[in-house]
């Protein structure tokens, strides 16, 4: 499996570097990068495209669903998990019309979060 890159854009810098440590354990392949703020990890996606976001949706300066409608207008080809504790079916309807393939609450993770990204590299 080729080199995939992942941008996790999440403000919890613990639940951030915790994240990335076990989907590397999990998918050695990934090259991880992080983003604290929704406009940082907007300029990293711009300059890099990743092949990969997970996006919390709320983000300090600018919601992740709004990083989201972003990195799709912009014609990226960056495939969207929203990684959030919001939930409900608005939040769920507005990930998806703004361009997210998927959306996860935090609490449901671990179980599923492997599976989504594993389907992606499967994918590829």
């Amino acid at each position: 499996m080729k080199n995939t890159s992942l941008l996790i854009i999440e403000d919890h810098k613990t639940l951030s570097l915790s994240l990335s440590f076990w989907l590397k354990e999990l998918f050695p392949n990934l090259t991880i990068t992080h983003a604290s703020t929704g406009t940082e990890g907007l300029e990293f996606a711009k300059t890099n495209n990743p092949d990969l976001a997970l996006i919390d949706i709320g983000l300090p300066d600018i919601s992740g669903i709004e990083v989201t409608k972003s990195i799709k207008k912009l014609g990226l080809k960056t495939e969207i998990i929203i990684l959030t504790m919001l939930d409900g079916e608005k939040y769920r309807q507005e990930s998806f019309s703004a361009g997210a393939g998927s959306f996860i609450n935090k609490k449901e993770m671990y179980s599923k979060l492997p599976s989504e990204i594993y389907s992606f590299l499967s994918s590829k």
